[in-house]
């Protein structure tokens, strides 16, 4: 039969009414005093303290009865008892000395050995946490932290085995959540809540290390070549759009140049029309014509015996000038 708190402190109560009704019939008065001294034990023997991080586990007569909170409270002589005080602080268990180390295979047949640490405390949003923790941890003795050590070790042997071994060294995060999260489904009833799970180095048979160091250097090796040819195309694209802009800058200079040179040329017939214009630039023009006429005379005189005056000849100013030197070229001919 399950008692509860109210049940244990009315026979607590009969027990001391019961005592007393005999002490007062064998001493008379005196019993008042034993009372007294009854009375006072009891209450001081009944106050206990609960510590901040302990819930503690009450049982009457070997049946659960209640969990006690943190602070004063009041138990029972003889009737209550503590059965179990699951703490709330946070718990390490390390994995990771020869005894404990995790050996699996992955999905590609590679053997790992495999240190871990796992932390673990009360799930505090559950109110029943203490009674579960308590009664829910089924394992030799009740040992919970022997329980949760061989429930990580198959939970994390089963995820290893799905993965092939670059799996596993690439994503050691995801299978640690993955391990927290199965762990948590299975403790659900255990009143505990794993918070980490951490896979240390992984550690690889010889050959297995001696392979992944000779790709690691075949790697590096050829990222070095890959390296040094990017360097040689940058360098040669480099030089080519140097030499690229060298000639766009030669052709727009030797464009610029052509520009000055047809401007420079525009502003000489631009000035030469404008001395034109005036009397001294008229005068100047035809007396450059009529020497440009005579040496034209001149060549042909050189090769013929007669020459025909035309009258645009004729009607030049100055034509003494010119036939005078004209007819000095011919006599001297003849």
């Amino acid at each position: 039969m399950k008692l509860s708190r109210t049940d244990a402190w009315l026979i607590l109560l009969m027990l001391v009414v019961v005592s007393v009704a005999v002490a007062y019939s064998l001493v008379g008065n005196w019993a008042l005093v034993l009372f007294a001294i009854e009375v006072l034990g009891l209450s001081l023997a009944s106050f206990t303290q609960v510590p901040e991080d302990e819930r503690w586990v009450i049982e009457i007569f070997g049946n659960y009865a209640c969990t006690l909170e943190p602070g004063l409270n009041l138990l029972a002589p003889g009737i209550e008892k503590m059965r179990d005080n699951p703490s709330t602080r946070e718990q390490t268990i390390k994995m990771d000395s020869e005894k404990d180390l995790i050996l699996t295979y992955t999905k590609d047949g590679i053997l790992l050995t495999l240190a871990t640490i796992l932390q673990y405390k009360l799930n505090d949003k559950d109110p029943k946490a203490p009674y579960w923790a308590t009664y829910g941890v089924e394992a030799e003795g009740g040992d919970r932290e022997f329980a949760l050590r061989e429930l990580a070790r198959s939970t994390l042997r089963s995820i290893v085995g799905q993965k092939d071994l670059k799996e596993v060294l690439d994503g050691q995060e995801q299978i640690n959540m993955d391990v927290q999260k199965a762990m948590n489904e299975a403790i659900l009833l255990w009143g505990y809540t794993v918070t980490r799970h951490q896979i240390l180095e992984p550690i690889l048979p010889k050959n297995v290390r001696e392979a992944i160091e000779a790709k690691r250097v075949a790697q590096e090796q050829g990222e070095g070549r890959v390296a040094t040819a990017e360097a040689n195309k940058r360098a040669q694209i480099e030089q080519a759009e140097g030499e690229k802009q060298a000639a766009i800058k030669a052709a727009e200079a030797q464009m610029e140049q052509q520009r000055l040179d047809a401007r420079g040329e525009a502003e000489g017939i631009r000035l030469r029309g404008e001395i034109l214009k005036t009397d001294e630039g008229k005068a100047a023009a035809e007396y450059n014509l009529q020497e440009q006429r005579i040496a034209a005379l001149r060549e042909i005189a050189k090769e013929a015996t007669t020459v025909v005056i035309t009258p645009e000849l004729a009607n030049i100013a100055g034509l003494g000038v010119a036939g005078k030197k004209l007819f000095e070229v011919l006599g001297s001919k003849n």
